[in-house]
């Protein structure tokens, strides 16, 4: 594999030098492959992100070969020139890929030939893209408001819930969080996988394992800069989302960190195309194949989208939309086993803008609302019943699969292009979903989701005794979905819990339980319940801190492992000055006689500085870490001491 990509590299090149100085190639040129079943960028896309990778993907058949074929990319840019970088062909024998050694230049267009050469005959198939207007830094910064965006709406929901909802008592303290832990029937052969944050009352944020009684937590570890989806994947392994940015929010841009069976990290994934890991979602599959979600801002005419809806109430707003808003948009990426992209799908080839959910505004509603989030991926997951991706965008009200082979789709479930029709007999519940969660095909061949009801009301009872007229309410569901005749039953559903604005999951266990993580709603945060409804099992976590999903796996962790916080025995410091110019001193308020490291990270999660200070190396108490050749910006410091990591933000500012 490695020696074809050298090869395919030193033949580019050498057809790159060729056209430098217009020498005439040794292939004939005149033989047109047919269009690719997929490809990315497609032809004639905009707004591609700079560093993007290019794939194509032909059916087996016509690349005529047993295992790879020969192959070859010639990348032109507008403005840049042609492009050197490696060409990869991937596992799955019908992907192949070029990643450009150097970023194009902001919104050109680049023209790509693909050839495929057989004797002195090639094959050829050209497509053009133009690449974004935004840079890598604008796209954080994009980013980075979305998240603060999407903390603020956290925020508001938390302190909603604890309004409304009982307080039950605290029985259990786990420093820094109390988790209360009501069982009715146990079954200690699983334990329960959270991964609590808070930002309202005190920060924290960590991944803990526990068992049904609560007496201790089996697992506990620290995640200072936020984190969130702690669980366990098919091969036993446990994954988790680690915020790049704190405390102020992030969850649109981190990596996923990787553990092996006995709690150690082992590997960390990260998005392609410019894009970054996200919190939503993240799957292993058997071929060592990793799906992850991402978010793409976009600068948008929003003036002229309006007016081409066709929608006389939304036309009716064009007038005073705006002409260049901040629009975002999904994307779903496959890294193959060497963790090449050899997947991708963007949201914007397939969905309008103007589809979003009613209560998902099309311009600004005040100077501090300013991003149209019009999609909202909170899932992907492979389908187990054909290998295609199912996928759901909150503010679509929609679940879509999605064609792994081409990208293209199959079906769209929900949302204001449903193409389906939603029966009973589960009490008669015919109602469609909204704004929901984590859809799974379980084994019984049935899908489960949760439905977090945000644009559906009725009269809701809270606590057995006080009604409220006209509440939205949420549930978990089990469909039995007809893919062929386009009917989704309702078979099986749960609503007796409060109501969750945002976050959720529905788990079916082993045992025909399920398991329910109640997102945003905090008491409780999870419950558990047999198919006839019973609940046998439920937790809670303190007010003003939410888990984003809730599972329960069979899973021991091995002796020796933390079970409560170090962080009151870390050591703490501070950036001065801050912001910084050409230099920062790190001061320790305490020291430590272990060796300290310290990583300067960008926004896009990427490490820019490292420095390691051996143990009473430090003067007066002061490191210091030369900024030199580094952008103005916001970054974040990461500096591991004594067993444990602090992150601080830091600001370059250049004159």
């Amino acid at each position: 594999m490695k020696f074809f990509s050298i090869l395919c590299c030193s033949l580019l090149i050498a057809l790159q030098i060729q056209a430098q100085t217009k020498q005439q190639t040794v292939y004939s040129m005149n033989n047109i492959l047919p269009p690719p079943i997929f490809q990315s960028p497609l032809n004639d896309e905009i707004e591609v992100s700079p560093a993007s990778p290019i794939l194509v993907r032909y059916q087996k058949e016509l690349l005529d070969c047993n295992t790879t074929c020969p192959f070859l990319f010639i990348v032109t840019g507008s403005e840049s020139g042609i492009h050197n970088g490696v060409a990869y062909f991937s596992d799955d024998s019908l992907t192949m890929g070029f990643k450009p050694s150097l970023p194009f230049t902001l919104n050109e267009k680049v023209t790509v030939k693909f050839i495929i050469p057989k004797g002195e005959i090639a094959s050829t198939c050209q497509f053009s893209f133009r690449t974004s207007h935004l840079s890598e830094t604008s796209a954080m910064q994009a980013l980075q408001t979305l998240s603060e965006h999407e903390q603020a709406e956290h925020e508001h929901y938390l302190q909603a819930s604890a309004a409304t909802l009982p307080m039950g008592k605290d029985t259990i303290l786990h420093t820094p969080a109390v988790v209360v832990i009501d069982t009715v029937t146990t079954h200690e052969d699983e334990n329960i996988f959270f991964s609590p944050t808070s930002s309202t009352l005190s920060h924290f944020s960590f991944l803990g394992i526990t068992s049904d009684t609560g007496t201790k937590l089996l697992y506990f570890k620290d995640i200072p800069e936020g984190t969130g989806n702690f669980r366990m994947q098919p091969d036993g392994t446990l994954t988790f989302f680690r915020q790049y940015s704190s405390p102020s929010g992030g969850v649109f841009s981190g990596r996923i960190d990787h553990l092996d069976k006995n709690l150690n990290l082992i590997d960390t994934f990260q998005c392609k195309d410019g894009a970054t890991a996200d919190l939503h979602d993240f799957q292993l599959l058997p071929d060592g194949h990793a799906l992850m979600v991402s978010y793409d801002p976009r600068y948008v005419n929003m003036r002229d989208t309006l007016l081409a809806s066709g929608n006389p109430q939304l036309v009716a707003l064009a007038s005073t939309a705006d002409t260049n808003e901040l629009v975002y948009g999904a994307i779903i990426q496959e890294l193959d086993q060497n963790k090449n992209l050899v997947f991708q799908w963007k949201s914007w080839d397939h969905f309008r803008i103007v589809d979003a959910a009613v209560d998902i505004h099309f311009k600004p509603a005040n100077v501090n609302d300013t991003i149209i989030d019009y999609m909202h991926i909170n899932a992907a997951v492979i389908d187990p019943k054909d290998g295609n991706i199912i996928a759901s965008f909150r503010h679509q009200d929609e679940i879509t699969k999605i064609n792994r082979s081409t990208g293209a789709t199959i079906w769209r479930w929900g949302g204001k292009n449903n193409q389906f029709t939603f029966t009973g007999p589960a009490s008669s519940d015919t109602t469609a979903f909204s704004h929901q969660h984590d859809p799974l095909r379980i084994a019984n061949g049935h899908i489960t989701l949760f439905d977090n009801g945000n644009l559906r009301l009725k009269d809701t009872t809270i606590n057995g005794k006080d009604t409220i007229v006209n509440h939205p309410y949420s549930r978990a569901l089990e469909y039995d979905l007809d893919e062929v005749n386009h009917k989704a039953t309702v078979v099986w559903k749960n609503e007796n819990f409060p109501y969750a604005a945002a976050a959720g999951n529905v788990q079916r266990l082993a045992n025909g339980n399920t398991l329910i993580g109640l997102g945003i709603t905090v008491q409780p945060s999870a419950i558990e319940v047999t198919p006839t409804g019973e609940k046998v099992f439920q937790m809670s976590i303190q007010k003003g801190a939410f888990s984003y999903r809730t599972y329960r796996f069979p899973f021991t962790p091995p002796s020796g492992v933390k079970t409560h916080s170090n962080s009151l025995s870390a050591p703490s410091f501070q950036l001065y000055p801050n912001p910084a110019t050409s230099l920062v001193s790190i001061s320790a308020l305490s020291t430590s006689s272990e060796p300290t490291e310290i990583s300067l990270y960008n926004l896009l999660g990427r490490e820019v500085r490292r420095l390691t200070v051996s143990k009473n190396a430090m003067v007066s108490n002061k490191i210091e870490l030369n900024l030199d050749g580094l952008t103005s910006g916001t970054y974040f410091c990461r500096i591991n001491s004594h067993g444990s990591t602090s992150n601080l933000p830091l600001i370059i500012e250049r004159k």
